[in-house]
């Protein structure tokens, strides 16, 4: 259970596990992350992303030291609710840490059945590790292509239609900062 303090790592990497594997089943009934989990999420990625001006990113990656591997830079775009995808791509590249900083260069969401899970993923990493993780919003991240596309709709299935409607209103206002 999230309670409302900056994820750990091992935290983040056992709900990107919890997601994978609620993904594979047919429907998400319950949902593999509480509607209260995910609303402390999106209050804390919200108010810390309130506190980090996002128009222009100036990144400081550190220079190689005895104490830090190579530090890398990846740039990541479209995740488009592919959860797996995202997984894979962590696969690939490693995750986040101190050394790997990740730049998530929006359209989040939309188009995929996982953008919720994309989401979250997303944001535990931001929290858990706030100067290595980035997220710009992408033109998914509004109310018409969320309507449109599918994410509002992914909500309601998964949380019913008065929570589904609350939480997209949340991920709308944090989009919107």
């Amino acid at each position: 259970m999230y309670d409302g303090k900056q994820p750990s790592r091992e935290w983040v990497i056992l709900l990107m596990k919890k997601m994978e594997l609620a993904s594979f089943k047919d429907a998400p009934a319950p949902p593999a992350v509480p509607f209260e989990v995910v609303n402390g999420l999106l209050r804390n990625t919200t108010a810390l992303l309130k506190q980090r001006p996002v128009t222009v990113v100036d990144l400081d990656v550190p220079c190689p030291s005895a104490s830090l591997e190579d530090p890398s830079v990846k740039i990541v775009g479209d995740t488009h609710g592919h959860f797996h995808d995202l997984l894979h791509l962590f696969e690939l590249s490693g995750l986040p840490s101190e050394s790997s900083y990740f730049i998530f260069n929006g359209d989040f969401v939309d188009r995929g059945a996982w953008g919720l899970e994309v989401m979250l993923t997303l944001m535990t990493w931001k929290l858990a590790l706030p100067e290595s993780v980035t997220l710009l919003r992408g033109n998914h991240e509004t109310a018409y292509c969320t309507a449109v596309y599918g994410f509002q709709a992914e909500l309601k299935y998964k949380y019913g239609f008065e929570k589904g409607t609350d939480l997209h209103n949340r991920f709308l206002s944090m989009f919107q900062v």
